[in-house]
């Protein structure tokens, strides 16, 4: 049902064993491909690699220091509004939020609340979000843009996808928690110690 395509650098084996483990526990059938970063830097290489190889018509764009939430597939299986492209809710370790559901305008970025809808400039988390395959079909990651780098390869994306009539659904009902003491929410941005 679910192909979860995750990216890593292969340096914290701890962090992406306990997503594997969160995944496991899940109550669905699904795959588990990961892409390692060998040098190159530039996510959207990995990303796009990792859901070519994907055989399920849900595809789960992970970064290995997550762990999902009990309420993961129950969350998404409940969900009936229409959708393409998904986003869960994504918490810090303190219980803030991490940048989840954040819209980007030219004064920079911030997150809304949940039940706020799309107006066409949401921004999907980079760290994790649920697509169909035919959307990924029709628009990938960019290639060539290095890790924080600007345009950044998540924001990058999220243009793409508005561009090609695409809207991000939220699913407050599904979580995922970043695995990242160092992350903190701090009013409607994310800090980091």
């Amino acid at each position: 049902m679910i192909s979860y395509a995750i990216i890593t650098k292969g340096d914290r084996p701890d962090k992406l064993k306990a997503l594997i483990d969160s995944i496991r526990t899940q109550p669905h059938e699904c795959e588990i491909t990961i892409a390692v970063e060998t040098g190159a830097g530039c996510l959207g290489l990995l990303r796009n690699q990792v859901c070519r190889s994907a055989k399920y018509p849900i595809l789960a764009v992970c970064d290995d220091d997550l762990i999902l939430d009990s309420d993961f597939i129950p969350g998404l299986l409940g969900f009936t509004e229409p959708w393409g492209v998904m986003c869960p809710k994504v918490l810090n370790p303190d219980g803030s939020r991490y940048w989840d559901w954040r819209e980007v305008t030219e004064n920079g970025q911030r997150m809304l609340e949940y039940h706020i809808p799309d107006a066409g400039n949401m921004i999907p988390p980079g760290c994790c979000v649920l697509l169909k395959r035919e959307v990924f079909e029709h628009v990938k990651w960019d290639e060539t843009i290095p890790f924080y780098t600007a345009p950044f390869e998540d924001i990058d994306f999220g243009i793409r996808l508005h561009e090609a009539g695409y809207k991000c659904t939220m699913n407050p009902f599904m979580t995922v928690h970043h695995n990242d003491e160092r992350y903190y929410q701090t009013g409607n941005t994310v800090g980091k110690r």
